[in-house]
């Protein structure tokens, strides 16, 4: 195995299993690219349901999500390099608007 994908979402046993990815990825001497998925589709649930035509509400959302996945994110690099990981480690942020029917 020389390319690991690890979903990350800041819950309990994804410790675990950055772990995992890490002992793997070491031991193969590959390449470990960590994932962490911003739901669009919350915020537009919050959106619709919540706060409908209220923009600050919606910027609020953004907001926090975007913080959650910086924190998710950082909490990986920092296990990483607690672990010696010693490979790189990148953030590529992505974002698509969803676009409505």
């Amino acid at each position: 195995m020389k390319n690991i994908i690890l979903c990350i979402d800041g819950e309990k046993d994804t410790k675990k299993a950055i772990d995992y990815a890490i002992e793997i990825t070491t031991a193969c001497n590959g390449k470990l690219t960590a994932l962490h998925v911003i739901n669009p589709y919350l915020k537009k649930f919050a959106d619709e349901i919540y706060a409908v035509g209220r923009i600050e509400y919606s910027n609020h959302i953004n907001r926090e999500l975007r913080k959650e996945a910086e924190d998710i994110i950082n909490e990986f690099k920092a296990m990483a390099a607690h672990r010696y990981f010693k490979r790189a480690v990148e953030m590529v942020e992505f974002y698509r608007q969803l676009r409505k029917p």
